[in-house]
């Protein structure tokens, strides 16, 4: 491993060559030095986040995420937290090996990676290892073992999407999502709450992750929805893969066939790449957010610092930082040697971040308030409130 040391805008950037097999720009690792108040030592934090995926969606999304991180750090100087980012482009090997990395360095916890498939990868790796991570996944299947999801489950999605479907008259819904493992626990959630809130699932259908298998599968799906009238369709992929190439393929045999579709619904955060909410294919659809509070004032002082607006989703790393820095100041009050206990994670009280009060269950989960929102021309507006 060669370490090299570079001094950029008064910030130690230490990268690490990794040397692993596969020879991307992800065997860099950054680390930000940024000096707190306190005179205690400082906490190190790993941010594993897809830098250099093939998606270039992906790799924006994850250049937010840091940024957002790395605010945090600069909000909560007390803690006293060192951040370091580990590039996975978003895929399983890679995370792995940059949690590898991260405990070399000697890490006390791991926030990301973004993906249920990197998460479960790096925590049956690191099974062993007693070190917490704060998946950035909203996939509830991954929970447990020391990982903590700070995205809402797909579980609670899918539950507040259908009740609202049903309120609504929708009760014959479909299901929509990525063939494979990669859809299997969304497509499950959407199913098990369509049951349980006493609607019927029209059809299920999968598709392969690529373009060409989508535009060939499309026409199928679409004569399935026509087939068993169907109402709604829950979609479960995210922006940055399969979504927006299958919901326009819908949308456009519909309008081919002079056919009204139905009412598009998602358990993805559809704002989680800028372009998504611009998809006509998409507009007067509905998706969940959770209740943020401080939205605007994280939105003004990320805009302040890069100049920029921030990604939706990029919230959920400065919350992660948030609810490390709280639990640090907490075990330091009490005197304790390990600020990350399981105990501690699933206080009670929660932690009050810009998504509003979060709180995990026992199991790994996080819990909160959700509001349905509508996109409304490349935007979109709360039409129902928890």
């Amino acid at each position: 491993m060669k370490l090299v040391l570079i001094r950029l805008v008064g910030i130690n950037v230490v990268i690490l060559l990794l040397g692993c097999n596969i020879q991307t720009p992800s065997n860099l690792t950054i680390t930000e030095k940024i000096k707190g108040k306190s005179k205690d030592p400082p906490i190190k934090v790993a941010l594993l986040v897809p830098l250099e995926s093939p998606s270039k969606s992906t790799s924006e999304l994850a250049e937010h995420i840091i940024n957002a991180a790395k605010l945090a750090v600069t909000d909560f100087p007390e803690s006293n937290l060192q951040l370091s980012v580990y590039p996975t482009s978003g895929i399983e090997e890679l995370a792995v090996k940059a949690a590898e990395t991260a405990l070399k360095m000697e890490s006390q916890i791991i926030v990301g990676p973004l993906f249920s498939e990197e998460t479960v990868a790096v925590r049956e790796h690191l099974e062993s290892q007693d070190i917490k991570i704060i998946s950035l996944s909203n996939d509830p299947k991954i929970a447990g073992g020391g990982v903590f999801v700070l995205g809402t489950t797909f579980d609670t999605i899918s539950d507040r999407l259908v009740k609202f479907a049903v309120r609504k008259r929708l009760n014959r819904i479909a299901i929509v999502g990525p063939a494979g493992n990669i859809g299997f626990n969304g497509i499950s959630s959407v199913e098990k709450a369509i049951e349980d809130n006493g609607a019927i699932v029209s059809t299920i259908s999968r598709y392969p992750l690529e373009v060409q298998g989508i535009t060939t599968v499309a026409p199928s799906i679409f004569k399935n929805l026509v087939a068993t009238d169907t109402q709604a369709i829950i979609f479960t992929d995210t922006p940055t893969r399969g979504l927006p190439f299958i919901s326009e393929q819908i949308y456009r045999l519909f309008e081919k066939n002079k056919k009204s579709p139905p009412q598009f619904l998602g358990i993805t955060r559809w704002d989680g790449a800028k372009q998504m909410l611009d998809e006509q294919s998409l507009d007067g659809g509905w998706f969940v957010i959770p209740k943020q509070i401080e939205k605007n004032h994280f939105y003004k002082r990320y805009i302040e610092k890069f100049g920029i607006k921030p990604t939706e989703l990029s919230i959920l790393s400065y919350d992660a930082i948030a609810i490390i820095s709280n639990l640090v100041l907490k075990s330091r009050k009490v005197k304790t040697v390990d600020p990350f206990t399981h105990e501690s994670f699933t206080d009670a009280e929660g932690f009050v971040t810009k998504n509003g009060i979060i709180r995990f269950d026992s199991n790994g989960t996080s819990v909160r308030p959700l509001d349905i929102v509508q996109v409304v021309s490349g935007s979109y507006k709360i039409i129902d409130i928890d």
